[in-house]
């Protein structure tokens, strides 16, 4: 039996679905033991990186937003006289 699934695998012939779902899941279970996951400290410093990134961020869209809006309203758009 053995000797007759590699003569046809050899051959270049397709493996049966079955043979096919049984290596996929002998590779996805040995693929699933390599995964690590982050202990509660390395989760929490990563939380961390993630929201002082945010804000710094956050800090330069403000200051973009800030000078750009000084620009237009200082040097590009014309000023209005009031009182008409």
């Amino acid at each position: 039996m053995a000797a007759e699934k590699a003569s046809s695998q050899e051959s270049g012939a397709k493996p049966s679905l079955s043979d096919a779902l049984k290596h996929y899941y002998s590779t996805l279970q040995y693929e699933w033991k390599k995964i690590t996951f982050p202990n509660r400290t390395q989760l929490l410093q990563s939380v961390l990186v993630v929201f002082i990134f945010c804000i710094f961020l956050m800090l330069i869209v403000s200051a973009y937003d800030l000078v750009v809006g000084w620009v237009f309203r200082s040097l590009i758009l014309p000023s209005t006289p009031t009182g008409q």
